[in-house]
């Protein structure tokens, strides 16, 4: 862990050298996206690192060591002023008009505009790279980024009408509710395609008995809405 930290201090310490400039920022393909205010309560083992996109707040409360992504577009508020551990390897991308409230000793990577805020966030804890303007790419972003209430809840409502089913060699797709003919592809955790879009009506079967064990991610297209869903190969 220290030594991460020690190689992403050196590399950034180099970045900083370089003038603001606008930073097209490409969103990790696992990227969860928080449709609601959310505090986050890392676990004491099993920790993974992720990448979260919050809509609204995301407040963190963790006293283990952290390595993870956060994308804050305008709006968005990140609070992380009450962690208690010393280490820590946040890397965060924040859009003009965002928040940050971060109390936290700890080696950060922060991408800024001018018109970002921070609140109590001592200089010493942070790698500051100052960007003119940071626009995001969803394109690899697996899951849908839209913000819109209305929109997600939509959905909501067409992912709750899929039904997959897992028989140890295959998984099995119904499409218990939505007529029109609708999309599939296959993602790894690293945003690599795994199947070509495949198109269905009621029910398809894709088999992954080829594939090695561990979780992946399914992309819907369906009536022009984009959904995800994790999928367990056994």
């Amino acid at each position: 862990m220290k030594k991460y930290i020690l190689i992403l201090s050196i590399f950034t310490f180099c970045m900083q050298q370089l003038h603001a400039q606008n930073c097209p920022i490409m969103v990790n393909a696992d990227t969860h996206h928080l449709l609601n205010d959310t505090t986050i309560t890392i676990p004491s083992s099993n920790y993974v690192p992720r990448s979260y996109m919050p809509c609204h707040q995301l407040i963190y409360d963790s006293a283990i060591t952290v390595i993870d992504t956060i994308y804050l577009r305008s709006g968005t508020t990140f609070i992380a002023d009450s962690l208690s551990t010393l280490f820590g390897g946040f890397i965060i991308y924040a859009e003009a008009g965002s928040t940050i409230d971060f109390n936290f000793k700890a080696s950060i990577l922060l991408y800024y505009t001018p018109t970002t805020i921070l609140i109590d966030t001592p200089n010493a804890s942070f790698t500051k790279i100052q960007c003119s303007n940071i626009t995001f790419d969803y394109s690899n972003m697996l899951e849908s980024h839209n913000c819109n209430a209305s929109a997600a809840a939509t959905q909501m409502e067409i992912a709750n009408q899929i039904l997959v089913i897992n028989d140890g060699i295959a998984w099995q797709i119904q499409n218990n509710g939505v007529t029109t003919n609708a999309t599939v592809e296959v993602f790894d955790l690293q945003g690599r395609q795994i199947c070509k879009p495949i198109s269905f009506a009621r029910q398809t079967r894709i088999p992954y008995s080829h594939l090695s064990k561990g979780i992946y991610i399914f992309r819907y297209n369906i009536q022009d809405k984009i959904f995800t869903q994790k999928v367990m190969a056994q």
